[in-house]
């Protein structure tokens, strides 16, 4: 496939921020995130979830752990050496806000992160990703 070809939904960023993954059965993965877009996160942890993990997603943005200004639904989508790839399944609406803040005030081309906002509804995409 042409690397230069985007075959993703959204725009990822890099974001220098901790991550904490909760499972349903309280299962608790710490990591470090590498990239983030509007439909979800790279976390590099050295623990891992088996792909199919419905688990809730906390970016920790201060030492505090009990605060998280945002905590996204997801699953996991891909699982490799270096860490786990979640994809986010529900969100609520002021965390989408803050979610939408984070990617736009790092991303390398804001008008079109905007773009992809606008041709979506939530987490996903109407329009097929522009190639």
């Amino acid at each position: 496939m042409d690397r230069g070809t985007n075959v993703r939904g959204f725009t990822r960023i890099r974001v220098h921020v901790r991550a904490r993954l909760k499972t349903r059965q309280g299962v608790i993965v710490h990591g470090s995130v590498e990239n983030l877009s509007m439909n979800g996160v790279y976390v590099v942890s050295e623990s891992r979830l088996p792909k199919g993990t419905e688990c809730e997603v906390a970016l920790l943005l201060n030492d505090d752990e009990a605060f998280s200004p945002l905590a996204v639904m997801g699953v996991v989508a891909r699982v490799d050496d270096g860490g786990l790839a979640v994809e986010f399944t529900s969100i609520a609406t002021e965390h989408l806000e803050h979610l939408h803040n984070m990617v736009v005030y790092n991303a390398p081309n804001v008008a079109e992160v905007e773009q992809e906002l606008e041709d979506s509804v939530g987490l996903k995409r109407l329009t097929p990703p522009r190639c």
